[in-house]
């Protein structure tokens, strides 16, 4: 159930987010917030106990799409890192 939900979610949402991240001057804006969204929503698993699991099960789903947003944010900076092809092989 995880993975679909991470899949289907992923899958739905991510061509979305690339295009803003693309084609708009809002990539370091999004890439901040994605960070910050994505440290406040792996703090709470530290109080994971047996009466708190399942709300921790869904905020590792929500964690899960957070990080990918966020890693999608980190590869929209790589071709800009060198113009140089020998470098970014």
């Amino acid at each position: 159930l995880y993975n679909v939900v991470i899949g289907l979610s992923s899958s739905a949402l991510l061509p979305l987010l690339g295009a803003i991240v693309d084609h708009t001057h809002h990539r370091l804006l999004l890439g901040r917030i994605s960070a910050v969204a994505y440290c406040a929503a792996i703090f709470p698993m530290i109080f994971l106990s047996q009466s708190t699991w399942f709300a921790v099960a869904i905020l590792l789903i929500v964690n899960a799409f957070i990080g990918w947003i966020h890693t999608g944010m980190a590869f929209a900076y790589l071709p800009e890192m060198s113009n140089d092809r020998k470098v970014m092989e």
